[in-house]
């Protein structure tokens, strides 16, 4: 498994060879990642196997990606290694930052909370937001920040009465990935 944004290095695949003399070094592998990138991958293992294929990759979003391995013997024999690659999404992390004493009436606009995404790879785009008033009213947040964070999520409202609302904003993300402020 994988975590966006996050390099890693992993076994991806294991076969057998019935040579018990080929080695490693009988055999060269690429990846497919599913991402559109493919690369070189390592196989290891004792001579005669069984043999691990390794490669290191940095999804850049959170999903599920068919990723293939295709392994060539010296000898021309081939494999190919169907699977997927599971990435979970970086942590997501809020702060609230909306404090702000608005009289009845009177329109709010501007920032109410903050996030952080533990993938340097994301983008503001990446993301919604939902601004609960806390007087009953919902409306979308514009998400705002630079590639990798942190965001902003900002807002306008007016409010019909003035009292203590409770505001909370919930940024939605890649693969469910979601935190509220």
């Amino acid at each position: 498994n994988f975590t966006a944004g996050a390099p890693s290095r992993q076994s991806l695949a294991e076969f057998s060879d019935p040579n018990p003399t080929d080695a490693e070094a009988s055999f060269t592998a690429t990846v497919d990642w599913g991402d559109g990138t493919s690369g070189a991958a390592i196989v290891l293992g004792p001579p005669g196997g069984p043999f691990s294929v390794n490669g290191e990759h940095t999804y850049s979003r959170a999903g599920t990606y068919p990723l293939v391995l295709h392994v060539v013997e010296v000898d021309g024999a081939e494999i190919t290694l169907p699977g997927n690659a599971i990435v979970a999404p970086a942590s997501l992390t809020a702060d609230a930052t909306f404090s702000s004493d608005v009289e009845s009436g009177q329109s709010f606009s501007g920032p109410v909370a903050r996030f952080r995404d533990g993938n340097p790879l994301s983008s503001s785009s990446d993301y919604t937001a939902v601004i609960d008033w806390g007087d009953g009213s919902q409306t979308a947040g514009a998400v705002s920040g630079p590639t990798g964070g942190p965001y902003t999520v900002a807002g306008s409202h007016t409010y019909a009465t003035t009292q203590p609302f409770t505001v909370t904003v919930t940024l939605t993300g890649p693969a469910g990935a979601s935190a509220s402020a």
